[in-house]
């Protein structure tokens, strides 16, 4: 079984690959709403961040671990 800060370093490494970067929600309260979310933003400028818009829609904002690995799929 690969431990979280693996898993985290590998979906971080396969994100440079597709040209964006991984960002972690930097808030420590459980209850808070990006507690343990994440972002992937573009390296180059123009693209849009993925994850950003998901508390528009009633969700909460940023993307679980899981999300951000199959949304570099998708874009792979």
């Amino acid at each position: 079984m690969i431990s979280d800060k693996a898993r985290e370093n590998r979906v971080r490494r396969f994100a440079v690959r597709q040209r964006y970067t991984l960002v972690k929600s930097r808030v420590r309260d459980l209850r808070a709403w990006d507690y343990g979310r994440y972002w992937l933003v573009p390296l180059d400028e123009g693209s849009p961040v993925i994850g950003a818009d998901n508390g528009i829609r009633g969700r909460r904002p940023g993307l679980t671990l899981d999300e951000v690995e199959q949304a570099l799929v998708r874009l792979g």
